[in-house]
């Protein structure tokens, strides 16, 4: 979660509360060489599969 992770955490619960599943994350990594702060994407994260995943180990 960034630094806003407390925000960041009330937003997911909202989203799950509302639609009844976990929305996929999009991680951002920097891009080397540039002057200008610029970011490309360097995963999507599916956090539904993610919990499911972690639901079956229990």
């Amino acid at each position: 979660l960034p630094s806003l992770n407390y925000s960041a955490a009330a937003m997911l619960a909202q989203l799950h509360g509302r639609t009844g599943y976990f929305p996929s994350i999009l991680r951002l990594r920097p891009v080397s060489g540039d002057l200008t702060p610029r970011f490309e994407a360097a995963e999507i994260i599916n956090l539904q599969a993610m919990r499911e995943r972690a639901r079956e180990k229990r």
